[in-house]
Parts: C-alpha cells; structure tokens; sequence
C-alpha cells in the first residue's frame, strides 16, 4: 500500500514507513521515533502549539492539573489560570485541545482511517510543565501516540503491558483498582517494580506510541506534548454488543428474573428459567459471524461497500416521504419528511428521482417489518443491484431508514 495513503502516519514516524509501524508495532509494541519537528503534520506545527506559555496564553477551555508526586489530577471543568498553574511549577492537562486547535478534528479523523480505527475514538489533549515536573507510574485505557513539540521530557515505559488490552479504566498503584481490573488480574495485580523499563529522551520531534496497559512516568525540564489517544474497540465489546441485540430479539431474554426470597418453589422456577435461556444460546451464538463482530456500532449510516442483499433495513418511526408530480424531464421530486414529534415533521432533504427510483421509494415506504436488499432487488427484476443500493443509501441519509447494524435472530 502507497505511503500516500497515510501521509499522517509517515510524517510521525518519518523517516520509517506507515506500513513497518502498522505491520510490526500497532496496536501491540512500544515504539520511539526521533527527528525534526519540522517533519510532523502541520496541525501539530500550529502557533498555539509553539510552546508550553504560548498555549496556556490562548488556550480557553477544561483543564486538569497536577504534581509529579500527587496521584491525583484535579479537573477544572470551566478552565482557569494555565498560566498561572504552569508558574506553580504544576503539570497541566489541556483536556479540550481538539475543540480549540484549528483543523484538529479533520487531523484525528485521517488518523483514524490510517489506524483502521472507527471514527469518533481518537481524541487530542496536550501535557505541559514548566519545571522538572511529570506524571506519577500509571497505565491507561487508551492507546497513545505522544508528540513532543517543545522542550523536553524524560518517558520511562514498561517493555510490556501490564495488563494487555486494558480498556477500562487508568490505573495508579496504590489507589483503588477498577471492578474489572479484578478479572484482568486473575494471577496477581500488575505491580511496576516487576516491570523492565526503558527511556524515551523526548526532544522537539520525538514520538512514542505506547500500547494501551502499558506502564509508564514522566519527567518534565519545561515540556509541551500532544497526546494522540485511541480507544479502539476490542473483541469483546463487539460480540457483547452484538450479542445483546440479538437477545433483545427474543422476550423469554427480556422477561424479569423473579426470585422468591424464600419461596423455593418460585426460586426453582425461576432457575429453571435461567438453565433453560443458558442451554439455547450457543444456537443464539452461532448466528454471529466475523462480519457481524466487526459491523457492531461501525453503522451509524450507510457504508454502501458493505451493503449486500442480505443487508436489512427497517423503517424509521413517524417518517414519510412526499412526492410531487414528474417534470418536463421526467424527473420526480420527493421530500424526505422527519418526525419532530407524533404530529409536527420537518423536511430532511429534498431530491430528484426518477420513476424507477420512485417505485422502489414507494415499495420501502410501505414495509412495517424489517426487510433485506435482496427484498427489495427482488420485487424490482429490471432494476440493477447498484441503483437500489442507491436508494436505500438516500433512504439512510434522510433518516427515512436505518441499516440494522445488527443480525437477525431467527432467519
């Protein structure tokens, strides 16, 4: 694959190929990269960004502040004096960064595409001290790409995970672990004196990527960093979350668990409730397939490159469409119609169709139940597969239909 197709990634980890980061270290191994930091993409070159001062003198949003020997990080929702913070010789967060940098939002966006991530998981938060200040030992729940831009900084960081694929919650030794970290540390609670570290010296161009789990501190000499934060979806999630809408299809699954408080007689029922919903899901289970793990939540809209007729679709609630007579040219217009309310609506989008697209508009408008692609391609023999894809496309987009993102229970 052409390194044009991930300028953000070969800008970072210059002057290594985006192919030998994603093939031998994303999402798994730590790495360290050293150059200029002219070469960085230039969203990460902005004024605002020239130094730790020049940031906390325009910068106007949330912060959180702390001292490298706290395992606290107080958060100031309305923002405050970074100015002043950084002049106490503190460590300041700038939580809100993306929503104040000029073209953040397009930078993380590409990221994520370069990543393989889904859009939205990315977020951009800037680290920066004055002194010789940093973070106490820690691990996240995010993966991290720090950039350093000014300054300089000392990253001490575990040649392993502490707990791979962590993806609940930080955790600081000595403080109270997260319910989940309980499961995650079946064999012991991670402890960093067991860890091997090695050092990153972070000088104006330095980039480290640091698995999520990963153990790690900072020492600051008067620092700005951006940390590029990634909270991919795991395994897990995505079978949970396709799993529960499958179960969702069935009410034996959605019916109350009542137990007796007493009442053995109704205790046995209710266990036998449970054993007999146990003994049914690994046939519930074998409805999921890759596919299906891999779509969970990625389908807010309409991805046409994945819609196949097996694709279902199901009507929105209190929408319709309105369709005017055709034009000289034939051509029909038609208004999406949106419910504000059960009685008040308000037109998404209008466009013109042509009468076949119409026939097919006036077939979906009447289905109650969920249907498939294949439904629809059926009924329409004369229309080719891509121009119903088409239509149920626009269809998404007016939020006239959803894609069901989701399997069917039963076929």
């Amino acid at each position: 694959m052409p390194e044009s197709t991930h300028p953000l990634l070969s800008a970072l980890f210059a002057p290594h190929p985006a192919q030998w980061f994603l093939r031998d270290y994303w999402p798994a191994r730590p790495l360290q990269v050293h150059g200029p930091r002219e070469r960085l993409p230039a969203t990460l070159r902005h004024p605002m960004l020239a130094s730790a001062t020049e940031l906390a003198q325009r910068y106007q949003g949330p912060l959180r502040f702390t001292h490298g020997h706290s395992d606290r990080l107080v958060f100031l929702q309305q923002g405050g004096d970074a100015v002043g913070l950084l002049d106490m010789g503190l460590t300041v967060n700038f939580v809100g960064l993306a929503n104040v940098l000029p073209d953040a939002q397009p930078f993380l966006r590409q990221l994520e595409r370069e990543l393989g991530l889904l859009s939205n998981t990315m977020v951009m938060i800037a680290f920066a001290s004055s002194g010789d200040d940093g973070l106490v030992c820690h691990f996240d729940n995010s993966d991290l790409i720090s950039v350093q831009l000014a300054g300089s900084k000392r990253f001490h960081y575990s040649t392993e995970p502490a707990v791979p694929g962590n993806t609940y919650g930080q955790y600081i030794p000595g403080t109270a672990p997260f319910d989940e970290l309980y499961a995650m540390a079946g064999d012991g609670f991670p402890d960093p004196a067991k860890a091997r570290f090695e050092v990153a010296e972070m000088k104006p161009g330095s980039v480290l990527f640091l698995p999520r789990g990963t153990w790690h501190h900072t020492e600051g000499e008067g620092s700005l960093s951006v940390s590029l934060l990634a909270d991919a979806h795991n395994a897990m999630r995505c079978v949970l979350d396709q799993l529960r809408f499958l179960l969702l299809q069935d009410p034996r699954w959605r019916r109350p668990l009542v137990c007796g408080f007493g009442d053995d007689a109704r205790d046995a029922q209710t266990r036998a409730q449970v054993a007999e919903l146990l003994g049914a899901l690994p046939e519930v289970m074998r409805r999921l397939s890759p596919d299906d793990v891999l779509g969970a939540r990625t389908l807010v809209g309409l991805r046409p490159q994945t819609v196949s007729p097996a694709s279902r679709f199901l009507r929105a609630p209190h929408t319709r469409v309105e369709i005017g007579a055709p034009g000289a040219g034939g051509a029909v217009l038609v208004k999406f119609v949106a419910a504000v309310t059960r009685r008040l609506g308000r037109t998404v989008r209008g466009v013109e169709m042509t009468p076949g697209g119409v026939s097919l508009l006036r077939w979906i408008e009447a289905r109650e139940a969920a249907f498939a692609a294949g439904d629809l391609a059926a009924a329409f023999p004369d229309q080719p597969f891509a121009a119903v894809k088409q239509v149920l496309e626009l269809c998404v987009q007016a939020q006239f239909v959803r894609l069901l993102w989701f399997p069917a229970l039963r076929c």
